[in-house]
């Protein structure tokens, strides 16, 4: 799938978003795998931008991906705070 301001005006992205991705990549048409290498996008605009775009079975496996990402966060915290 290209990347292109019609792909991402699809999705109705906040007007600062939008307008930071205009102003840096107005005439941008690649690939996610392109996208996600652009250096004035963030990574929170990335990852809106590739969820949407991903299918059900895609962001059951990317949650599960960062559940297991941060797993031993909660785990270590578990010893100091019984509430957890």
């Amino acid at each position: 799938m290209k990347i292109n301001i019609e792909t991402i005006t699809r999705f109705n992205p906040c007007k600062d978003r939008l307008d930071n991705y205009l102003s840096y990549y107005s005439q941008f048409d690649g690939s996610l795998s392109e996208f996600l290498n652009l250096d004035k996008i963030t990574f929170r605009d990335k990852v809106w931008i590739s969820v949407r775009l991903m299918t059900r079975t895609q962001k059951v496996k990317f949650s599960i991906l960062c559940a297991e990402s941060v797993l031993h966060i909660f785990e270590f915290l578990q010893q100091f705070f019984y509430f957890l």
